[in-house]
């Protein structure tokens, strides 16, 4: 026969085991952030290459406008051609002076660029910078560097006399594509030369710096 005690035992054990834990949670909202779009500004097309010689060091750069709320500079692209492997470039992107020209650097740091040898589309990721494009735009630009790693001979021809000659050039080279609703720059000699929309009207086929970049809302 059961003890009183064994009973009462027994009797606890199935009344723990059903005892009813749950707890009701409050209503949980979940919210749905929307990811940034990215739009891609210059449109860089039909490019080709100029065989000029880069002896000395040099910038080509061309113009950027905000794009509605599209106003943060994620990517630089170049279209560019290296006659050597990991030819070196650096970017460069500029504010915008009162005299529409180039001003102060809008990077806070050297930022390099390896092309390896042949045509290439380099793009850049430059979104650290946080780099806000206003409305009276930025210039991104392409610098050459004369360094022995991007030394090259270039074989070409005398138009006059036909002959054959070797001469000193420095890679990589950025490439062009032909528009007249551009602005384009180019520093050389210590100095900036501002292709405008207003000069590519009276110039036909200006030739334009093969650059492009994304930017994202």
């Amino acid at each position: 026969m059961l003890s009183l005690l064994t009973i009462l035992n027994s009797k606890a054990q199935d009344t723990a085991a059903v005892i009813d834990y749950s707890v009701t949670l409050k209503e949980v909202a979940v919210f749905k952030t929307d990811k940034p779009k990215e739009l891609q500004l210059g449109d860089s097309k039909k490019t080709f290459f100029l065989p000029e010689p880069q002896t000395t060091s040099w910038m080509l750069g061309r113009k950027f406008e905000s794009q509605g709320d599209f106003i943060n500079l994620k990517k630089v692209i170049f279209y560019a051609k290296s006659a050597v492997d990991k030819g070196l470039c650096k970017v460069q992107i500029f504010a915008i002076g009162s005299n529409g020209l180039p001003a102060e650097s809008l990077l806070s740091e050297e930022v390099l660029v390896e092309v390896k040898k042949g045509n290439q589309k380099v793009q850049i990721d430059v979104s650290k910078f946080n780099i806000k494009v206003p409305q009276n735009g930025i210039v991104v630009a392409f610098e050459s560097l004369v360094l022995e790693q991007n030394k090259y001979f270039q074989k070409a021809s005398n138009s006059k006399t036909k002959e054959k000659i070797t001469t000193l050039n420095y890679a990589p080279h950025i490439k062009y594509f032909h528009d007249n609703e551009k602005d384009s720059y180019v520093y050389s000699a210590g100095k900036w030369i501002h292709y405008s929309v207003e000069y590519n009207a009276t110039h036909a086929k200006t030739p334009i710096p093969a650059i492009d970049v994304i930017v994202s809302n």
